[in-house]
């Protein structure tokens, strides 16, 4: 004869939900009833998962759990050190079975049937919690918070800030000349916003008025030697700027060695 199988009564006392958040938890007192013939020891194990996985089912059932909600579960008993709780799989893993439900089911019957003081007239305590799917999103990327908004977007939309393209000889001299037309308010300020063509008018003008030869920004430029105060040729070179040879660039107000740096109008 077929040996025989197990069922969990549940009986539920807890019901809790929120709807706010999409979660149903409620706990059940669980009791162990046998039927059918008597059930071999080795037969235990395949007996405890077959029924906790019935019971799962028909708590899904019940409730009408769609299939991309999830299901957690927990068990907790006196005769326990101490409960056990379990990630949560699909409604649709739970109904059709698995690896993943398999090897959960076996945790949980695996405890069960190591508890040797465990008894059949012993209760214990069943958790089902249902977490409701989040909404598909609308397909458009959620906007960032005000001041929270990406450093492009950010330089675009701040009117305070204006960028300088660089890749040419004159990319320093438009900072400049850009910088004090808004500081002049010049009539023509909308122009040196929108174009490089002014901008680079003024470049010009300015490189012949300093007698400053065009040259590619290097800001960048900062020797790790120190050359001689002497060797510099401008005594504005020979003031005390903390490091011997070294002036402070007016454009990036870093250190750099005075002869080889490019970008320093020299007086």
């Amino acid at each position: 004869a077929p040996p025989g199988s197990f069922e969990f009564l549940l009986d539920p006392f807890v019901d809790r939900r929120s709807e706010c958040m999409g979660v149903q938890e409620r706990h059940y007192t669980t009791r162990l009833r046998q039927r059918g013939a008597f059930i071999p020891s080795h037969h235990v194990p395949s007996a405890l998962t077959e029924a906790l996985h019935a019971a799962v089912r028909r708590l899904i059932e019940q409730d009408h759990v769609l299939a991309q909600d999830r299901v957690y579960l927990g068990l907790s008993s006196n005769r326990l050190s101490h409960a056990y709780n379990y990630h949560g799989l699909t409604a649709n893993k739970w109904l059709r079975g698995g690896a993943q439900v398999d090897a959960l089911l076996q945790q949980m019957s695996a405890m069960l049937n190591s508890n040797e003081q465990f008894d059949m007239d012993d209760s214990f305590q069943l958790s089902f919690t249902h977490v409701h799917a989040s909404p598909a999103g609308s397909g458009y990327k959620r906007k960032l918070k005000p001041g929270h908004s990406a450093l492009t977007s950010f330089k675009k939309k701040k009117l305070s800030m204006l960028l300088i393209k660089k890749g040419d000889e004159l990319c320093s001299a438009r900072t400049i000349v850009t910088a004090k037309a808004r500081l002049d308010q010049h009539p023509s300020w909308d122009r040196f916003k929108r174009g490089r063509r002014i901008q680079a008018e003024h470049a010009v003008d300015l490189h012949h008025e300093t007698r400053v030869p065009r040259a590619h920004h290097a800001c960048d430029n900062n020797p790790d030697h120190c050359s001689p105060c002497l060797q510099t040729g401008c005594p504005d070179y020979t003031k005390a700027q903390g490091r011997c040879g070294y002036i402070t660039c007016p454009l990036c107000h870093h250190y750099v060695e005075a002869l080889s740096h490019r970008c320093f109008i020299q007086v």
